[in-house]
C-alpha cells in the first residue's frame, strides 16, 4: 500500500516537473518569437521611415506644378494690366498733343518778334511813312499776340496746368507683380475617403503606415491585411481605414507589440502615419474587454480607432478605443 502511494506521488511529481518544463519552454518560445518579431518590425520601420523621408525630400526639391487653370487672383491681375494699358496710351497721346501745342506757341512768338523788328526798321528807313509803317507793324504784332497762347512764364504760380490721368480701375484690382498665388495641396483621401489606403511592400509584406504610442514607448509598422502569420511580424489592420475613421488594428500581446496596451490611460496620444506621410492623431477615450468572438462589438463600435490584443489565455480581447482629434494637415 505504501509502495503504491509512493509511486503515485512520484508520478505526480514527474507530471508537475514536466508541466513546469513545458511552461518554461513555451515562455522561452514566446520570448524568442517576440524578439524575432520585434527585429522584423524594426527593419520594416526603418524601411518605411526611409521611404517617407525620400518622398518628403523629393517633394521639397520638386514642388508640385501650378494648376493650368488661372486663379481668381491671376484673372484680377490680368484685368488690372489690361486697364492700365489703354490709360498709358491715352496719357502718351495727351503728352504728344501738349508738345505740339507748345511748338505752335513758340512759332507764334517768333513771328511776333520778327514783325516788331520789321516795324522798327521801317521807321528808321522812312520817317515820312512812320505813321503808316508803324501802324502796319503793330497790326501783325497785335494779331500774333492775340492768336498766341500764353507761355508758362505768363501763367501765375499755382495755376500751372496738370495732366489728369483717367482712373484705370478700382483700388481692389491688384497689380500683377503684387499678386501671390498660394496653392493648397489637398490629400487625395479628403477628396475620396473611400479610396484604398496606399501600401509599401517590404520583405513580402504590404504595410499601410506606422503606429506610435509614446505613453508605452511603442513604434511599430502596420501590415495592410490581417493574417495569423503576419501577426508574428507586426500589428495588422483588422478592418476599416484611417480615411473613413473606423480603423481597427490587432496585435499579439508580445512585449514588443501590444503587450502593454493595458498600461494606457485616458488622454494618452496615439499617432498613425500613412504611406503618403499624412499624420492622424488620436486620443485614448476608453478601455474595454470583449469576448473573443464578439466581432460585431469590435468592428461596429463607432470609434475612430480601435486597438486590441489577446488577454493571457486568449479568452478575451483587451480593446483600446480612440477618437481623432485633428484633421491631418497638408505637408
Amino acid at each position: 500500500m505504501r509502495k503504491k502511494r509512493k509511486k503515485k506521488g512520484q508520478r505526480l511529481i514527474c507530471a508537475g516537473i514536466l508541466l513546469i518544463v513545458a511552461a518554461a519552454v513555451w515562455s522561452a518560445y514566446n520570448i524568442y518569437e517576440g524578439i524575432r518579431a520585434g527585429s522584423a518590425a524594426h527593419a520594416s520601420i526603418h524601411h518605411l521611415e526611409a521611404m517617407l523621408a525620400a518622398d518628403t525630400e523629393k517633394t521639397q526639391r520638386n514642388p508640385a506644378p501650378a494648376s493650368a487653370a488661372p486663379s481668381a487672383w491671376e484673372e484680377a491681375a490680368k484685368e488690372a494690366a489690361a486697364a492700365d494699358e489703354p490709360a498709358g496710351r491715352e496719357t502718351a497721346d495727351e503728352e504728344t498733343a501738349d508738345e505740339e501745342t507748345a511748338d505752335e506757341e513758340t512759332t507764334d512768338e517768333e513771328n511776333a518778334e520778327e514783325a516788331r523788328a520789321a516795324g522798327e526798321s521801317a521807321l528808321q528807313d522812312a520817317a515820312q511813312d512812320a505813321a503808316l509803317e508803324e501802324t502796319a507793324a503793330e497790326r501783325p504784332a497785335e494779331e500774333a499776340t492775340e492768336t498766341a497762347a500764353p507761355t508758362e512764364a505768363d501763367i501765375p504760380a499755382g495755376e500751372a496746368s496738370t495732366t489728369t490721368r483717367p482712373e484705370t480701375g478700382s483700388e481692389d484690382a491688384l497689380p500683377s507683380e503684387r499678386v501671390k498665388r498660394e496653392e493648397l495641396e489637398i490629400p487625395d483621401y479628403i477628396l475620396n475617403p473611400n479610396m484604398e489606403m496606399p501600401v509599401s511592400s517590404y520583405d513580402g509584406q504590404d504595410y499601410i503606415g506606422i503606429l506610435e504610442i509614446p505613453a508605452i514607448d511603442l513604434k511599430m509598422p502596420v501590415i495592410s491585411e490581417w493574417r495569423y502569420s503576419s501577426l508574428k511580424i507586426a500589428p495588422c489592420r483588422y478592418t476599416g481605414s484611417a480615411y473613413t475613421r473606423d480603423m481597427v488594428i490587432c496585435g499579439h500581446n508580445y512585449a514588443t507589440h501590444f503587450g502593454y496596451l493595458n498600461r494606457l490611460y485616458t488622454g494618452a496620444t496615439v499617432v498613425f502615419t500613412d504611406i503618403d506621410g499624412n499624420r492622424f492623431q488620436y486620443v485614448v477615450e476608453a478601455k474595454e474587454t470583449l469576448d473573443a468572438y464578439d466581432i460585431e462589438g469590435m468592428v461596429d463600435s463607432g470609434w475612430d480607432l480601435s486597438l486590441f490584443t489577446c488577454t493571457p489565455g486568449g479568452k478575451y480581447r483587451l480593446t483600446i478605443r480612440c477618437t481623432q482629434r485633428n484633421m491631418p494637415g497638408y505637408r
